[in-house]
Order: C-alpha cells, then sequence, then structure tokens
C-alpha cells in the first residue's frame, strides 16, 4: 500500500558545497552519504545525522539569497541541549543568544532552544523538546 514514510531530506541552496560539507562534518558531526555533479555541473552532496538528512546543493553560477527565504529555519533535535551548546561553542559556533531559550507553551511540558548561522548564511536552530 502506497503511504508516507516520512522526511526524505530538505534540500538547502548553498555557495560552496566543500565548504559546507566540512561545517556540516566538522561541527554538526553529519556524515557525506553522496555526492556527484550533475550534467549541467550542478554540484549536489547528501549529508545525514540520525534522522536528518541535508541535500546540499550548488549550482555553477550560485547567487546569495536576499534573507531567509521562503524557509525561516531548520531545527535540529538533539537529546543535550545544554552539553550541545557547550560542543558547538567548543566548534566555533556563535549563537544568536547567549542564553538557551525556553518556551513553555511549545510543546506539553515546552522546549529549549538556540539558533546560528550556517556557512551561507542559513538559520540553523537546536532544540530539544523536554520530555
Amino acid at each position: 500500500m502506497a503511504r508516507i514514510k516520512g522526511l526524505a531530506h530538505v534540500g538547502l541552496f548553498i555557495m560552496d558545497v566543500e565548504k559546507s560539507k566540512k561545517f556540516y562534518e566538522d561541527i554538526l558531526d553529519f556524515e557525506t552519504i553522496w555526492d556527484c555533479t550533475l550534467d549541467d555541473g550542478t554540484k549536489v552532496a547528501f549529508v545525514k545525522n540520525g534522522d536528518l538528512t541535508l541535500e546540499l546543493v550548488q549550482f555553477v553560477d550560485p547567487k546569495p539569497s536576499k534573507g531567509d527565504g521562503w524557509v525561516d529555519h531548520l531545527a535540529i533535535a538533539v537529546e543535550d541541549i545544554e552539553g550541545m551548546k557547550k560542543k558547538l561553542e567548543d566548534r566555533g559556533i556563535k549563537f544568536e543568544s547567549e542564553e538557551i531559550v525556553f518556551d513553555k507553551n511549545m510543546f506539553a511540558k515546552g522546549t529549549k532552544y538556540l539558533m546560528f548561522r550556517g556557512p551561507d548564511g542559513e538559520h540553523l536552530e537546536i532544540g530539544e523538546v523536554i520530555q
């Protein structure tokens, strides 16, 4: 029976596929699971961490976006936000706020999150839903 299984991946337009792969691998512990160059010269890399797969797409003549576009941010689920914050700070990440944000209205017991930027200005979030 045909059915939706879940999210396959999220595609991100980026300026430099090698720079972005290094960021996602070295800073966020993703693994490159596939990369290729399409017939038109577009470079594509799929990077994965846990259940999250990103498709990084670099066009032959990439143009920077004007802001966040239609997608405001990409949220990455974490188990220990305090530990992840320290780990990412140790790897050079500067968060948009010094303190972890707690939103008691989001989900039954609240959620904690922090926002930061990727190498092409993409808006990224680490978040932990309180159980």
